[in-house]
């Protein structure tokens, strides 16, 4: 993602993966709340999942997506990111 894509007001979502009890990973998606833009700091002020809102430096904010990812569910409660066919 490029920092002129973001807007103040704009959500955007962060995916990432996390193992659960059993040991498989489950991808999860969190919405982001952009509240500011710094363009020549290149930093992002934003808030996630209802949180009070933080600085997010490039490496955070680089890896957001503009477009929901649909999830598919799979063996013992996961998900994961759905293929083109699905």
């Amino acid at each position: 993602m490029k920092i002129e894509k973001l807007e103040a007001g704009m959500t955007v979502y962060h995916v990432y993966t996390k193992r659960l009890l059993n040991r498989s990973e489950s991808t999860c998606v969190d919405d982001i709340v952009i509240h500011s833009v710094n363009h020549d700091k290149r930093t992002v002020m934003a808030s996630w999942g209802g949180s009070n809102v933080c600085e997010f430096e490039e490496k955070e904010w680089s890896k957001w997506r503009l477009k929901k990812p649909k999830l598919v569910k799979i063996m013992f409660g996961g998900y994961r990111i759905a293929r083109r066919g699905e």
